[in-house]
């Protein structure tokens, strides 16, 4: 394919020389696999040297080329440009020539400037040409040929170089530190929360809300992780103590005892946690099944036979361990009573003489202390100062005393687990056959989609840009 086109303005007049820099073919896309460009001028032939002379006069030309892989010469009177390889896009046919004046008579006239330095030295930066070159042709430059005043260039350069290295190596080190740093930046502000903060606090925070304290305290300290598992151990015993759930003792088939769990409908499920307390005993309750004795292996039958309910829930749970709290949505006294309990359950055999009445509360204390991942401690703390154990009933009897009881709700919880991460992403035999059938369907529906901006009219490429 040739292309033809008048350009006005080329040759401009300096003050050594006339010449131009212009840029003829700018490869889009699709780019040109060859390309070459005749410069011809009817008067006179073009070559590098007078006939008979050392010096410049009319005829005599230098030439030069950047932007592509290729050759530049001179060629029975003309100057041809043209590349050896396929184009890339991006790739630019630039060409520069320097004649003598009296050749041309230029439309512009740059007599304050000078070729050699207002225009060929600045092409030359980044190129592979050396200052002295002659311009008598030979192969072109892949870089350079710019006649972009210099500062831009610098300035381009460094702005490629930061795009090229800076960019991607900021998006690498904000990959592998973003949370950390996002994580360190929320936590510097939540803890301005907690100035004028007494030592302890000594109440159940916020009402026993588990999920809402354990998000604020993992705000406040980053040692405290946001574990789904501490969350589930501290809701089966929150069950347990509410008599939603009771540890019984029956004989098995061998005349020994076991322990197992009795669902009970009555007992209050305040504080629900966002509906996942009364959704978890539901799903036991599902498990029990109508003798409403539930033992933890039991959920591994729950799993084959009611899938969707245990999905529902590991969703459910999966989403409210996501949640992230921040210092515009924490009042100053809710950072501080989470934060000031969590330091008394840590310190607890050193805050001094414990009242009668703090019995009744170590119930609470114990799921918290579960939730917080220190439950081990706070067990041994309340065995080493329990004034009566045996007036800690149920619950905080059998978790200070390490019974099995104890033991029995952690593994149910385990259990609980263990069945939400294997039906996170379960998907059932009839969602299957309804997920196939629906694929099957697009694949034969035929066609396309649709897609007209505008007219597509007789378009057929080609085009250039110069540099001018």
């Amino acid at each position: 394919m040739r292309a033809e086109y008048e350009l006005t303005g080329l040759v401009k007049h300096y003050g050594d020389y006339d010449g131009f820099n212009y840029c003829f073919y700018d490869a889009a896309q699709p780019p040109a696999s060859q390309a070459r460009i005749d410069l011809v001028l009817d008067t006179i032939e073009f070559t590098d040297t007078c006939e008979g002379t050392d010096t410049l006069g009319p005829g005599a030309t230098g030439i030069w080329a950047f932007g592509y892989y290729g050759y530049v010469f001179f060629s029975d009177g003309r100057i041809k440009a043209e590349t050896d390889q396929p184009m890339s896009q991006g790739d630019r046919m630039i060409v520069m020539c320097r004649f003598a004046h009296g050749l041309f008579i230029p439309e512009v006239n740059r007599e304050e400037q000078a070729f050699e330095t207002d225009v060929k030295e600045l092409a030359f930066v980044g190129s592979d040409y050396p200052l002295d070159d002659e311009g008598d042709g030979g192969s072109a430059s892949l870089m350079g040929g710019d006649d972009t005043p210099m500062w831009v260039q610098v300035l381009f350069n460094i702005l490629g170089g930061l795009c090229c290295f800076g960019l991607p190596l900021f998006l690498l080190i904000y990959r592998l530190f973003g949370k950390s740093i996002h994580r360190w930046n929320l936590r510097r502000k939540m803890r301005k929360l907690l100035d004028g903060m007494p030592d302890y606090y000594y109440e159940v925070p916020l009402g026993g809300q588990l999920l809402r304290s354990r998000r604020i305290l993992s705000a406040l300290d980053g040692s405290v992780k946001e574990d789904q598992m501490k969350l589930i151990e501290a809701c089966v015993l929150r069950l347990v103590d509410r008599k939603r759930l009771e540890v019984v003792r029956e004989m098995d088939s061998k005349g020994e005892l076991q322990e197992l769990f009795r669902i009970n409908d009555t007992g209050d499920l305040t504080p629900s946690e966002e509906g996942l307390l009364p959704e978890l005993w539901a799903l036991l309750k599902l498990a029990a099944g109508d003798d409403r004795m539930l033992q933890p292996q039991e959920l591994k039958t729950l799993i084959k036979e009611n899938p969707v309910e245990v999905r529902t829930f590991a969703r459910k749970l999966q989403a409210l361990n996501n949640v992230e709290v921040s210092p515009k949505d924490v009042r100053r006294d809710e950072a501080q009573q989470v934060y000031g309990f969590w330091k008394y359950l840590n310190d607890f055999t050193l805050v001094g003489e414990r009242a009668l009445q703090e019995v009744a509360l170590w119930k609470e204390y114990l799921i918290f202390a579960t939730l917080f991942g220190i439950a081990d401690k706070v067990r041994a703390d309340m065995k080493r100062i329990a004034p009566d154990l045996k007036s800690i009933d149920g619950l905080a009897r059998q978790v200070v005393e390490g019974q099995a009881g104890a033991m029995l709700c952690y593994a149910l919880s385990d259990s609980i687990m263990d069945a939400a991460r294997r039906t996170i992403n379960y998907e059932t035999d009839a969602e299957r056959r309804a997920r196939i059938r629906a694929e099957r369907a697009r694949r034969n529906s035929g066609g396309g989609g649709r897609s007209s901006f505008g007219g597509g009219g007789g378009f057929s490429g080609g085009g250039g840009s110069g540099v001018r």
